[in-house]
């Protein structure tokens, strides 16, 4: 099979939980609406680039788009990670307003504003991937990968297992934070 038809099928499950995810809860939230918009996009610039080279052409610039998108949200003082840090305390049946308070003390607001740009950064190290795979190893004469479509999928992997690490130890110091916090406001909601 083209590798062209490899990358678009990859991206299938994820959009299917997602889906199934917002259908079985009955309830949109931010992170949902999020993750399936950005699945969804990215779905539909795979399909439209037609061969393996538009695709990551498109890639790169959806993922230049992206670390923009983070810092605009550092700039205008909303990190993207609040909402994030917002919905999972919702979910769990805590009171919003309280711990939107919480969270812009100085603490944990610096850990989730640290969480978003590292969100950026790995955006941009996305971009940058795509550009070096484009300007290096791919042949426009052959219309396909030289290094191969599997070889390019485990480097990604490990480039996203080290950096899910690396924002996952943020997280998990964020709600350290969050939770040594004394709080009053701070309670779950009576449902």
């Amino acid at each position: 099979m083209p590798d062209y038809y490899l990358i678009l099928i990859t991206g299938i499950p994820g959009i299917l939980y997602t889906l199934l995810t917002l259908a079985i809860r009955k309830k949109a939230n931010f992170t949902g609406i999020f993750l399936l918009a950005t699945m969804l996009i990215d779905s539909a610039l795979d399909l439209l680039a037609g061969s393996v080279c538009n695709m990551f052409v498109y890639g790169f610039w959806q993922s230049t788009a992206m670390t923009l998108f983070y810092g605009v949200t550092l700039l205008v003082r909303r990190p993207l990670s609040m909402y994030f840090a917002l919905d999972v305390a919702e979910l769990q049946g805590y009171n919003r307003q309280a711990c939107r308070k919480l969270y812009h003390q100085p603490k944990p607001w610096r850990l989730l504003k640290l969480v978003t740009a590292l969100m950026g950064l790995k955006s941009l190290g996305f971009a940058v991937i795509k550009w070096t795979v484009l300007t290096r190893f791919y042949s426009e004469s052959l219309g396909k990968l030289l290094i191969g479509y599997d070889n390019y999928l485990f480097y990604v992997r490990i480039y996203n297992w080290v950096w899910g690490a690396v924002i996952a130890i943020c997280w998990l110091l964020f709600y350290k934070t969050v939770i040594s916090s004394d709080e009053e406001d701070l309670h779950p909601t009576a449902a």
